[in-house]
């Protein structure tokens, strides 16, 4: 069984910090469908995704990747893990290297 973390981020004050906990839970529920063991949660609470810079969760989330800890990134939407498309490729690049997969709720992998 392929090992998952997942991934939720939500960037402003405008938004419910609720909204990290239903991400987390819309994943788990995708992980799940999928057949995936869930291993692990990162998130970054009102924090921006126009930058990689300033995110415990994701830079937590790439050293797991390094130490070969998942195989499966899960997040609700690509822009969950960033919305710069420059580092969304990094990102994807990075991690494909390491044969990690990217599977969104909302877009697959």
């Amino acid at each position: 069984m392929k090992r998952a973390v997942i991934y939720a981020r939500y960037s402003t004050d405008l938004q419910n910090d609720q909204s990290v906990e239903d991400q987390i839970r819309l994943c788990k529920a995708h992980a799940e469908r999928l057949g995936l063991n869930v291993v692990g949660e990162l998130f970054d609470r009102a924090k921006s995704g126009a930058s990689m810079f300033g995110r415990p969760g994701l830079a937590r989330l790439m050293q797991k990747a390094d130490a070969d800890e998942f195989d499966v990134l899960v997040a609700e939407h690509p822009d969950r893990i960033s919305r710069d498309i420059a580092d969304l490729a990094h990102i994807h690049k990075t991690l494909r290297f390491r044969r990690i997969e990217i599977n969104c709720v909302n877009g697959g992998a």
